[in-house]
């Protein structure tokens, strides 16, 4: 058996860290069993240069010979996850076999691809799958070949959308390039909108080269203002060559595909004009938005986050959708795992625009807008500012103080003043320093003193920072946990649950608990209901309630499911959560949005409990899953 991705993967997420082999199933989403003979084949097929052992129950990567190893990851490039890439690469060359060639013989394929029959016959598999999506097919006939059909503008589509490389090494005509780089210097195009122009009309040269020409019911239900806009105007030159160079083409709707790519353009941070009626609309969605946000999580949105950049990157998204433009890009991949609680405003965003448009938002899409949001959530980060004396309390030396320090000035910047206390009653010194930072476990009760247990983890340092300015106003927290959750529950805040009837009844019980012991008004568990009627926050095994009560501090409560819940089968576990109408900290409960967020795109942990996870197992799962 071949190598796969998810051999590429084991090998990448083991040169992170060792990991358990449940865990690293659960990762790769296979068995334990599966993990097993991935191991046993890589082991087999790079003996002598790396190997993958099972030592202390953790699955441990020890390289033997290290430029052999690099070698060879960068030959088959399993540190950027290119298993995919290769296959991408491969449906690139056999796709534009197939718009070169009206018929394409399968031995020729075979033969200019490197691909055994076999190999060639599932690629072509793979790519009748990918291009559905656009209406096209594959059509073969035996002893006289395969071939592409479709509606033109569905061919070029795909080919600028899901294989966008394909032409890299293809060149413009001269005079065209002049042209394209005065047009990218007067509408300030960035470089990823630039790419996208030109290969578009790459795409359109090299099919009307073949007499392809775009069918003129293709833009049918187009908007005629199109052809009067100034992305439209600007591209007179291309008109002009196109309808020299190919007399038989319809010049104005040959160009409609490139010139969408300018009006569904990223937002560039040049000066752009937005009119005023792009302008009403915007502001209805920002409006709404901020409405929503307060309205589903408490939490006011500055409308200043809505400045000139992100109104242009909504107006530009708007003309994305419109034009049905499919966005293919890395930068915004996975946002909603590294950003959860970003991810969960740009929906709310998106659910905005959706309202006032029509029109439905990609996940690349809501991507783009989860940048800013995380931008907006990194106001945290400001608190750093305030920061100008730090005391360092260790017996580690000299060496240690230097690496502490080194971290601290990453942090805060070069202009904070950093001193050594020695042994000392710090009750006296500590007011002299905004905060202290101690590797020696002391009194948690000292307001200002930051505990390191392990002064080589970076991350975990400035986790400890960071959490340290979160709750700096808040005087009755005595121990950082690793998890946020956990400094606002104890034992009795936990519960197993085997006999709730449906999800509402588990929300009332635990609503009713905190009613009981007067932590929340007596009207609470009605105003979640309705508001967890209003919008479910269900995400697969997680299910995290919430709403504002009229009593004072943050509340939250977990419950465990022993048995499934008829309507939602998947869920496990409840988090409720109590946030008082006025919260003077809105960075603390953003945070536990974050991690309940984190919490439900975590399967191994929502798979690692079960109806014997005790209280102190929950704790420890929690501490060790959020440790990052």
């Amino acid at each position: 058996m071949p190598l796969n991705q998810k051999h590429f993967k084991l090998v990448q997420i083991l040169l992170k860290s060792n990991l358990p082999i449940d865990k690293a199933a659960v990762e790769l989403d296979i068995s334990e069993k599966t993990i097993t003979n991935y191991i046993k084949q890589i082991n087999r097929e790079f003996e002598n240069i790396f190997s993958i052992r099972k030592r202390d129950s953790l699955l441990v990567l020890t390289i033997m010979d290290d430029q052999k190893f690099w070698d060879e990851l960068n030959k088959d490039s399993f540190l950027n996850n290119d298993s995919e890439s290769i296959l991408t690469n491969r449906l690139g060359k056999l796709f534009y076999e197939l718009i070169t060639n009206d018929i394409s013989l399968i031995d020729d394929l075979s033969e200019k691809l490197y691909l055994s029959r076999t190999a060639l016959n599932t690629l072509v598999t793979e790519l009748k799958e990918k291009i559905k999506e656009y209406n096209l097919q594959i059509i073969g006939k035996p002893n006289v070949g395969i071939s592409l059909k479709g509606k033109e503008i569905y061919i070029r589509k795909f080919a600028i959308e899901k294989l966008p490389k394909i032409l890299n090494e293809e060149e413009l005509p001269q005079p065209l390039n002049e042209k394209l780089d005065n047009l990218k210097n007067t509408m300030n195009l960035d470089t990823q909108t630039f790419f996208n122009l030109q290969n578009s009309i790459k795409i359109t040269l090299l099919r009307l080269s073949k007499h392809k020409f775009i069918e003129k019911d293709s833009f049918k239900n187009t908007d005629t203002a199109i052809f009067k806009s100034n992305e439209f105007n600007t591209l007179n030159f291309l008109n002009e060559y196109i309808s020299q160079t190919y007399t038989s083409s319809t010049s104005n709707y040959e160009l409609l595909l490139i010139a969408i790519q300018l009006l569904g353009r990223r937002a560039s941070l040049m000066e752009e004009i937005i009119n005023e009626s792009d302008e009403k609309l915007i502001m209805k969605i920002i409006n709404n938005t901020i409405r929503d946000v307060k309205r589903y999580f408490d939490i006011q949105i500055d409308e200043n986050l809505f400045n000139k950049d992100i109104k242009l990157h909504i107006k530009h998204l708007i003309n994305r959708l419109i034009f049905n433009i499919k966005l293919e890009n890395n930068v915004s991949a996975e946002m909603d795992i590294q950003f959860p609680f970003a991810f969960e405003l740009s929906k709310i965003l998106g659910d905005s625009i959706t309202k006032y448009t029509g029109l439905s938002i990609s996940k690349p899409e809501l991507g783009f807008l989860t940048i800013y949001f995380s931008v907006y959530l990194e106001q945290l980060e400001q608190r750093f500012s305030d920061m100008k004396n730090i005391g360092i309390y260790t017996d580690g030396g000299l060496s240690t103080i230097k690496l502490l320090s080194s971290y601290l000035y990453k942090i805060f910047g070069k202009d904070i003043s950093i001193e050594a206390i020695e042994k000392a009653d710090l009750s006296i010194v500590e007011s002299e320093y905004d905060f202290i930072i101690s590797t020696q476990p002391l009194n948690r009760l000292f307001n200002k003193i930051i505990y390191i247990e392990n002064v080589f983890n970076e991350k975990h340092f400035k986790l400890r920072i960071e959490q340290f300015l979160i709750y700096k106003d808040i005087s009755n927290k005595e121990v950082f946990n690793r998890s946020v959750i956990l400094d606002f529950i104890n034992e009795r805040d936990f519960y197993h649950l085997s006999d709730a009837d449906d999800y509402y009844s588990v929300i009332q019980f635990l609503a009713s608990e905190m009613i009981d012991e007067q932590r929340v008004d007596s009207k609470f568990d009605q105003t979640i209901i309705e508001r967890e009627i209003l919008k479910s926050t269900i995400n697969k095994a997680v299910g995290f309630p919430h709403a504002t009560h009229s009593m004072e501090g943050i509340q939250i409560k977990v419950a465990l499911l022993d048995n499934t819940i008829k309507s939602y089968p998947d869920l496990k576990m409840v988090i409720l959560i109590a946030t008082p109408k006025t919260i003077n900290n809105e960075a603390l409960l953003i945070r536990i949005y974050e991690e309940v967020l984190s919490i439900t795109k975590n399967m191994y942990l929502t798979k690692k409990i079960t109806n014997q996870t005790d209280f102190e197992d929950f704790v420890y799962l929690l501490n060790e899953e959020m440790r990052d």
